[in-house]
């Protein structure tokens, strides 16, 4: 293997040591990373469903939600929730991103743009948690009188399996070859080989 070829084993090796790095960094800065995830999802949420979601708001890691059912009229329904749980996608990109060797000014820009892709993926998770929690969690009397039929329930658990069990662990890895496409068309090769040696 020539020198000017990144190695497999070298990335793999900078990519073990990025990821706990990551993790602390993410979560030391969780508060001002899931602003942009608590905005977007109060949008979507008070655009969609303006008669049931009475205030969307962050305090500290944790996404409070205030409702407007309750049993009697004008009472509210409240509760938090951990956004963090769709997050962990950004310490996974950015040290894949902070394991290629390239210069410090390209990654923090592609870094940057990783950040700014997976802002949809996080809130996807998030506002579909708030969904499964006003459907599936709150009384039926409550939230039928809002709407919310046993397809809606159905269609709501789908979309929270998938924003929490897939976009957070596969969204990273696509954004990733996406904006490494040359550097991984290096590294396949490496690959082979090595699985050709086994």
């Amino acid at each position: 293997m020539s020198d000017d070829k990144p190695g497999i084993h070298r990335f793999l090796l900078r990519v073990v040591i990025w990821l706990p790095l990551a993790f602390a960094a993410w979560y030391l800065f969780a508060p001002a990373l899931i602003r942009p995830v608590v905005f977007v999802t109060d949008w979507v949420l008070s655009t969609f469903m303006p008669q049931v979601i009475t205030e969307i708001g962050q305090q500290g890691n944790r996404l409070r939600v205030v409702t407007a059912l309750g049993d009697g009229a004008g009472s509210r329904i409240g509760f938090a929730l951990n956004p963090l749980m769709y997050g962990y996608s950004l310490p996974l990109l950015a040290a894949l991103i902070l394991a290629v060797p390239e210069s410090l000014n390209d990654k923090w820009g592609k870094l940057l743009w990783g950040v700014l892709l997976l802002v949809p993926v996080q809130a996807w998770g998030l506002s579909f948690e708030v969904l499964k929690v006003i459907a599936l969690k709150l009384p039926v009397a409550t939230t039928a009188a809002v709407g919310i039929t046993d397809t809606a329930r159905e269609f709501i658990a789908l979309g929270y399996q998938f924003g929490y069990l897939i976009l957070p662990a596969v969204s990273p890895l696509v954004i990733w070859l996406a904006l490494y496409r040359n550097f991984v068309g290096d590294l396949v090769p490496q690959l082979a080989a090595t699985r050709r040696g086994k």
